[in-house]
């Protein structure tokens, strides 16, 4: 396995946070939070391997490490684990407004961003959008959905 092995990699992160919802299709988008590290990873082994692996755990169910047995000597076996230096690493946001021309913000379409993620899916409105312009049945959907 070249990664054991040192070989330099990048890993790509990315979380969706929501939809971008423009007045038309195309100016539409998601909102996202993406990271890009790159590096080399090393092998862990012993102690420092364990609390990897329970931090990975606390992190996915707090409390469970405390709840469950310790991984057998086979298991630990059976399980690779490697780290990865953040040394170098690149971050995009985007998580603005859509970019609607002049004429399609004339119009009647409602804009906005359809957040998602621990909460409820939560529509919030453009700053430019007209009153009176309702969340369409599309993203109110989405909020039922979710």
């Amino acid at each position: 396995m070249r990664l054991v092995a040192g070989a330099p990699a990048a890993v790509s992160i990315t979380a969706v946070d929501g939809v971008v919802v423009a007045r038309s299709a195309f100016e539409s988008s998601i909102a996202y939070r993406s990271a890009i590290v790159f590096g080399t990873f090393h092998h862990l082994e012993g102690d420092e391997k364990l609390e990897a692996l329970d931090a990975l755990t606390e992190r996915l169910l707090p409390g469970r490490v405390t709840e469950v047995r310790r991984p057998t000597k086979k298991e630990l076996a059976a399980t690779l684990v490697l780290a990865m230096p953040l040394d170098t690493w690149s971050l995009r946001i985007s998580d603005g407004w859509s970019e609607d021309p002049d004429d399609d913000i004339a119009g009647d379409a409602w804009a906005g961003i359809a957040w998602f993620g621990e909460r409820p899916v939560t529509p919030s409105v453009a700053p430019d959008v007209r009153d009176g312009v309702r969340v369409p049945p599309s993203v109110a959907k989405l909020r039922a959905r979710h």
